[in-house]
């Protein structure tokens, strides 16, 4: 993590959530425990467009595509369990929102979330305090992000397309 958090010239460290105490041999929890500042989230989701940072290819593209994409049928958005989300699917913890990954969004922790347009470069950081204590309500709010991103970034697209030309 050192090296990429270097290669994206990140401004503050991420907390990894680990599954016990460090000093009782804790390890990194696999889904979810990543915790950044909205600006060091948003570097990540820039790589995530096409592995570049500052010009420099950081991962592959190949690799971006790959995470970008569910592996398998039953990884593909509308087929995951409605217990974690039935507006995505699974990539190597990307959460793409169409069969061909064109738009994903990552899922950090306590309620950071990152949209990625690749097709229209937009990148948009949800941060917020969360979970809650009630299953239901988490869902629901984490459902919300899924939908409400992309709708923030059609919306951005769309005013962008019709501000007027400042050379007239």
């Amino acid at each position: 993590m050192a090296g990429l958090w270097s290669a994206i010239e990140a401004e503050h460290p991420a907390r990894i959530g680990l599954d016990r105490p460090a000093g009782h041999g804790g390890i990194a929890m696999a889904g979810g425990s990543l915790a950044a500042t909205a600006r060091d989230w948003a570097r990540i989701g820039t790589l995530q467009i096409d592995g570049r940072w500052a010009g420099r290819q950081v991962v592959s593209r190949s690799w971006v595509e790959a995470s970008s994409r569910p592996e398998r049928e039953f990884l593909a958005p509308g087929r995951l369990p409605s217990t974690i989300t039935t507006h995505a699917g699974f990539g190597y913890h990307w959460w793409p929102l169409d069969r061909d990954g064109q738009r994903v969004m990552a899922d950090g922790m306590r309620g950071q979330f990152v949209y990625v347009d690749r097709p229209r470069r937009i990148v948009i950081v949800k941060t917020s305090a969360w979970p809650y204590a009630d299953a239901w309500w988490d869902r629901q709010c984490r459902d919300l992000c899924y939908l409400a991103l992309p709708a923030i970034a059609d919306a951005a697209a769309a005013a962008a397309a019709v501000r007027p030309d400042s050379a007239r």
